[in-house]
């Protein structure tokens, strides 16, 4: 688990509480993560060496994680017919994470840094990719407007299939 997630699942706990959060309880949500699970899985298995075969195996199924990830969390739950009301908020998330964020990234790294190598064209892709599902993980779990968090994502990576093509040509040619 990153330091965003950690940082995402205390946000939710906040505001999922009305304010009223209890360390203890947020520690024992991040401990019991499935990402952090596995972050800390990861770190204990780091010293031991794998085979080949075992370590081909593990980067194949590693591969799918994503859309695993994205077909379970939010695929599944993904109900359009939850969008009634949530027009604007779900507008504005794709817009910011689709279009704005890139906007700034490549604001950032071809004029103020003016950063000259494929870095660049990496951060602003980075940038575009589509809403992560974590949040929309973190968000549902915490009663944080469960069907926008799930609409958010799953809208939000159908469109970034389109925007990101754009802003890795868009990066590209700058």
């Amino acid at each position: 688990m990153s330091g965003p997630n950690t940082a995402g699942v205390m946000t939710a706990a906040y505001f999922g509480s009305g304010g009223n959060v209890q360390v203890p309880t947020v520690l024992r949500r991040i401990v019991a993560f499935p990402p952090f699970q596995a972050f800390v899985l990861a770190l204990l298995l780091k010293p031991l060496e794998l085979s080949a075969e075992v370590d081909t195996n593990l980067t194949r199924l590693g591969s799918l994680l994503a859309s695993l990830a994205t077909l379970s969390s939010v695929g599944v739950q993904l109900q359009l017919a939850d969008r009634h009301g949530l027009g604007q908020a779900l507008t504005a998330a794709v817009a910011y994470k689709l279009v704005l964020a890139p906007v700034l990234a490549a604001l950032v790294v071809f004029g103020l840094l003016q950063m000259h190598s494929r870095t660049r064209e990496i951060i602003v892709f980075q940038a575009s990719m589509g809403l992560q599902v974590a949040g929309a993980i973190v968000a549902s779990e915490f009663k944080l407007t469960p069907p926008l968090s799930v609409l958010v994502a799953g809208v939000g990576t159908a469109i970034s299939m389109v925007t990101i093509v754009a802003w890795y040509w868009l990066a590209q040619a700058l």
